[in-house]
Formats: C-alpha cells, structure tokens, sequence
C-alpha cells in the first residue's frame, strides 16, 4: 500500500496576503536601503546590486519572526531537526548534485538544438575582475543568506498562506496542500527568472522544480531545515561551478 503524503501543518495562520505584504515593504525598504549606499557610498548599480539582497532577506525574516511569533509557534519547531539525520542529508547531497547536472545537461542541449545560449540566474555573478570583498558578499548572500530566507519566505509563508487561503476557501486539506506546493514551485521558479526568453524558461522549470522538492521536505519533515541545507548545498555547487570555469 503506497504512504499518503503528510499534510501541511502550518506554522503561521496568516493567508496569502502575509507573505504579499511583506514581499511589497521589503522590497521598498531595500530599494531605498540601496538608493542610499548609491548616493552616499557610490555603489555601481550593475556590480553591487546583490547588496540590496542582504536588507531584503533580513526583512523577510522578520516579517516571518512576527507571523510566527503571533501565532505562537516556537522557532525550534520551525527549525526542528528531529527528522533529520544522515541518510536524509546524504540524498539532499545527492539531489543537489543531480539537480545541477540535469540543468547543466538540459541547457546544453536546448544551446545545441536552437542554437541560443542559455544564461542561467547566477552566470555573470563572478568574474576574474570581481574584487575579494565582493566574493565573500556574494558566498554570504548564496550559501547562507538565499538557503535561509527564501526557504522562510517560499516553503514557509507561501506554504502557510496558500494552505490557510484554500482551506478558507474550502479546499480539503490534501487539496490546499496540492495548491501549496504547486504555487509556491511557480512562484519560486518565476523570482529565479532573470529574463523573458528560452533562458528565462529554461531557468523557471529547473528552479520550480527544485521548488517543488524543497516543498516535498518541509511537508515531509515538519520542518524547514533540511530544505534550507539542500538549498544551501544545491547553491554550493553552482558557486563551485562559478568559480572553476573563470
């Protein structure tokens, strides 16, 4: 008899509107965070713009801290890594590797066949003029920053607000469950977009993807740490790649 997937159990008892909200102040608050590093700091708009993710991510946690904090939900629950042992982390590995050499693989296909290049969301984040201090910034953002926000605001949430607004909308709890975990893969496929072309889509399918297996782990395990470690793993890997190929 094959095993029903858990349910969402949701840490937080906002709907879709919460993590909205929050995505719309950050990003405003960032923005002029960062319109003042460029007028007081002179910050280049095009090689220090990943600045402007270090205030948004920060935000995000804390509008997540207060929706939990509101709803009485305890952060080691958040965090918990009861379910998490060797095994699980070995296979997270696993599929961070697989992951990459099938967007590796694919997008060298779709190059042969049309003939495009294919620019992934990450290609030209490092070069051999990208000074010391900017690389330490873009490994903070990639391998911490990005694994421990986007999995609080995605597979957090979106989760949580998805799955509360269909269940008020009388969705059953393995309908808004489905509902979660294919809209916040969408979502989380579209903010990895980084242009409105084949690269674009080829971007959106592998990330969503990976969104949707990020999404599969924290149902699985109650919690959002192992998606933030193989987030953080699949996100090694591409700097590794990054930085063998100058």
């Amino acid at each position: 008899m094959v095993k029903e997937m858990p349910l969402v159990k949701p840490f937080s008892k906002f709907g879709i509107w919460y993590p909205i909200v929050n995505i719309i102040v950050s990003s405003v608050i960032a923005a002029f965070a960062f319109a003042g590093g460029v007028i007081l700091f002179k910050w280049d708009l095009t090689k220090d713009a990943l600045i402007f993710a270090v205030p948004w991510y920060l935000l995000w946690g804390l509008f997540a801290w207060l929706a939990w904090k509101i709803s009485k939900t305890k952060l080691k629950e958040v965090f918990s890594v009861k379910s998490i042992n060797l095994k699980r982390v070995l296979v997270a590995f696993i599929i961070a590797i697989l992951a990459q050499l099938i967007i590796i693989s694919s997008t060298s296909l779709v190059s042969y066949i049309t003939g495009q290049k294919i620019i992934g969301n990450a290609d030209g984040m490092i070069s051999d003029g990208t000074p010391i201090q900017m690389l330490i910034l873009i490994s903070i953002t990639t391998l911490l920053l990005a694994p421990i926000f986007e999995e609080i605001m995605f597979r957090g949430l979106f989760m949580d607000g998805i799955f509360n607004t269909s269940r008020k909308l009388k969705a059953s709890p393995k309908t808004a469950t489905t509902i979660s975990i294919i809209l916040t893969s969408i979502l989380f496929g579209i903010a990895h977009i980084s242009s409105l072309d084949l690269s674009g889509l080829v971007v959106f399918c592998a990330t969503g993807g990976l969104g949707a297996y990020l999404a599969y782990l924290r149902i699985k395990t109650g919690s959002l740490t192992l998606g933030i470690i193989t987030h953080a793993l699949f996100n090694s890997v591409t700097v590794i790649l990054l930085l063998v190929t100058l």
